[in-house]
């Protein structure tokens, strides 16, 4: 394009989706002045990248709205935005206290100890692999043989005992 080409064009995308982008951050609730500066700052990074994105995309005004919602996230997760209330003497924040049982007691009788504590240390600590690993005194690949063989235990206790009381339901299909 001819450099006059190239404002015109500049100048028919800045109009059409100045307003659009300003009205996206404000919907993300963003003051209205900081949208304008987000816009602001994705058209002058189009301006800045021109040259390399006019052979590379072919959506150039994709690239604009993806440019402003990231300039957005941005500026949502910046340390100002974090709003923090100060906690006095006078507010009692209310307390309620749970029993809850261990996932250990809650499994079958049937399940053997080791798929017992394989399953509780995968779901109720919420250990990683390596972390399982590392307790039981096993390998990673092992782990996850271990916690396969345990689910399919439970899930032919689990069948069984459903069965059995002629409830009929089942979690696994």
């Amino acid at each position: 394009m001819k450099d006059g080409e190239e404002n015109l064009w500049f100048q028919e995308l800045y109009l059409r989706f100045s307003k659009p982008l300003v009205h996206f951050a404000c919907r993300a609730g963003i003051e209205p002045e900081i949208s304008k500066e987000i816009m602001h700052q994705a058209f002058c990074l189009l301006l800045t990248k021109y040259d390399e994105l006019k052979d590379r995309h072919t959506n150039i005004p994709g690239w604009l709205i993806k440019v402003n919602s990231n300039l957005i996230k941005k500026e949502l997760s910046a340390p100002r935005r974090r709003y923090e209330l100060p906690l006095t003497d006078w507010l009692e924040v209310p307390v309620e206290d749970h029993y809850h049982f261990p996932l250990r007691d809650m499994l079958p009788a049937g399940l053997s100890e080791r798929h017992k504590e394989i399953l509780a240390l995968c779901y109720e600590d919420q250990l990683s692999y390596r972390e399982i690993a590392a307790r039981m005194n096993i390998t990673e690949g092992y782990v996850g043989v271990l916690l396969g063989r345990a689910r399919q235990e439970f899930k032919k206790l689990y069948e069984s005992e459903n069965t059995r009381f002629g409830r009929g339901i089942s979690f696994f299909s």
